[in-house]
């Protein structure tokens, strides 16, 4: 009856109370949890922290918050005040246009402390070119993760829009065998190339700033890269890390991508070299191939690894397919087209992701 509604309706309203206090106090407690902890931790123990299971993406709040899809990027972890995040944002504007450089700095500094890790990287992308106002040296590698940093940090409140770049970032990191503890160093090597760019105008509290969204955004890249990785290798016929494989065929063929008509001849820059190749593990289930996948190649040249990745043309009857341009100038392909004959035992990593083409990165 009437009665019971009224008190149905009050105790709905009583029950809206109590989960507004509740709310309040919970936005209180996180306040005073970002005012306790105005230091930053050590990177490297924060990552350790995420990797070892003690805290994830989504574990600022644990039950059914913590249950979110998991490719959307919490903002539950970041521990940074607005203060913090007014400074990143506007230090990361003014040296956006500077990005490469900072990159370029970063990775000399990475490299320099461990040079044992440099083999992860293409050679083709660590060549430095002079920018265009001729001043400043910077790599191909550089431009994109200057690219991809700034964007990150100046967005650092909403990286939603950005869980796509993550995703192929991580896709990458991937098929290289990047590790979760190369992150650290790499966040040590980034706030040194900040302190030499920005000299005599650092502001107190900048660094602290920029090591606390390094730190967010590197666990980010480690969760993404676990799932990725446990992806890959659990479905059927997929692996982990690099695989042997045997080159079972070559053969040369007309690149049709580059045929104008069919009465066109192709000269020489039209020609592409095909080679197939089967697993020497015993294993010859092979994943199912998704058009844009690629691979990273390990590459052994005279004293020198190191790695590269090359779209596949296909996986057919469980064997990889991949076509290389006669064109192709990168010191990686003409290894390839020299050396690769049949019988000849290549180190491939799983096929993943799809290929970004550089403009879309504006760089």
């Amino acid at each position: 009856d009437g009665t019971d509604e009224q008190s149905r309706q009050a105790g709905r309203q009583a029950g809206g109370g109590r989960h507004g206090r509740a709310e309040q106090q919970q936005q209180q407690y996180q306040q005073q949890r970002r005012l306790e902890h105005e230091r930053p931790p050590s990177v490297s123990i924060a990552i350790q922290r995420r990797l070892c299971g003690k805290e994830t993406l989504n574990s600022g709040r644990k039950g059914r918050r913590g249950d979110r899809r998991r490719r959307t990027i919490s903002m539950a972890s970041l521990d940074m005040t607005p203060g913090e995040v007014k400074l990143l944002q506007e230090s990361a504007a003014v040296l956006q246009g500077r990005g490469p450089e900072v990159a370029t700095k970063m990775y000399d500094n990475f490299f320099s402390a461990h040079p044992e890790l440099k083999y992860y990287f293409s050679t083709c992308f660590l060549g430095k070119k002079a920018s265009d106002d001729g001043k400043v040296e910077t790599t191909l590698m550089a431009k994109v993760m200057a690219h991809i940093l700034f964007q990150f940090c100046i967005n650092i409140k909403d990286l939603d829009k950005f869980k796509d770049d993550c995703e192929r970032v991580s896709a990458k990191h991937v098929s290289r065998g990047i590790k979760p503890e190369f992150y650290p160093y790499l966040g040590d090597a980034l706030i040194e190339a900040l302190k030499d760019t920005i000299g005599a105008n650092l502001v107190d509290g900048v660094l602290e700033a920029w090591r606390k969204a390094f730190d967010h955004i590197a666990a980010l890249f480690v969760e993404t890269e676990k799932r990725i990785s446990a992806e890959v290798r659990n479905q059927p016929g997929g692996w982990e890390g690099f695989r042997k494989f045997k080159v079972v065929s070559v053969k040369e063929e007309c690149d049709s991508m580059s045929q104008h008509s069919d009465e066109d001849d192709f000269d020489e820059d039209d020609k592409k070299t095909v080679y197939t190749l089967e697993p020497v593990d015993g294993n010859k289930t092979l994943p199912e191939h998704k058009f844009g996948q690629y691979v990273c190649i390990r590459f052994h040249m005279k004293d020198v690894v190191t790695h590269r990745n090359y779209t596949l043309q296909s996986i057919t009857d469980n064997k990889l397919v991949l076509a290389i341009k006669s064109a192709d100038e990168a010191p990686t392909s003409k290894h390839i087209l020299a050396q690769w004959k049949e019988g000849e035992v290549i180190e491939f990593s799983p096929p993943v992701g799809t290929f970004l083409l550089l403009e879309s990165l504006a760089v």
